[in-house]
C-alpha cells in the first residue's frame, strides 16, 4: 500500500493573507504542497500513458488544473511545483506496485481493445459513405 506521510507546510493560502484578493472564500486549510495539482498530474500522467497520441494535451490540462488554482489564489506558484513532483513521487512508486501493473496492464488492454473497435468502425462507416460494401471474410456471414 502506499503511504503519504504528513507534508502540509503551514502557510495561508494567497486569498487569506491579502483581503485584497479574497473573493469571499472562507478556506482555513493550508495551501502547500497543491493536492488539486497533485491528484490532476496523476490522472494526467497515467492517462497520457495511455493515450501517448494526446500525450502533449493530457499533460497540458493536469498542468492547467494547477495553474488555475493560482488564479484563484487558493495557491502559490511553488505549491503547484510541489504537487507536481508529489504526483510524479507517486506514479512512479504505483508504478512498483505489482498490483497496481497488474490493474494498469488490464487497462492499457481494454484501451487498446475499445480503440481497435473503433479503429473498425470509423473504417467501416467511411466505406459506406464512399458507396462500398463491407468487405466480410469468407466464412463470415453478416
Amino acid at each position: 500500500s502506499l503511504r503519504v506521510k504528513n507534508i502540509v507546510i503551514e502557510q495561508l493560502r494567497p486569498l487569506n493573507q491579502d483581503p485584497a484578493i479574497n473573493w469571499g472564500v472562507k478556506d482555513k486549510s493550508y495551501s502547500y504542497p497543491s493536492g488539486h495539482s497533485a491528484g490532476a498530474t496523476v490522472f494526467a500522467m497515467l492517462l497520457a500513458e495511455l493515450f501517448p497520441d494526446q500525450k502533449t494535451e493530457i499533460l497540458d490540462i493536469g498542468r492547467q488544473t494547477g495553474w488555475h488554482r493560482v488564479q484563484l489564489a487558493m495557491h502559490y506558484p511553488a505549491d503547484i511545483h510541489a504537487g507536481r513532483t508529489l504526483a510524479q513521487g507517486i506514479v512512479r512508486r504505483l508504478k512498483t506496485n505489482a498490483a497496481f501493473q497488474h490493474d494498469f496492464e488490464k487497462v492499457k488492454a481494454e484501451v487498446q481493445l475499445q480503440k481497435n473497435s473503433i479503429t473498425r468502425e470509423i473504417c467501416h462507416l467511411e466505406l459506406q459513405s464512399h458507396g462500398h460494401r463491407r468487405l466480410v471474410p469468407s466464412g463470415n456471414h453478416q
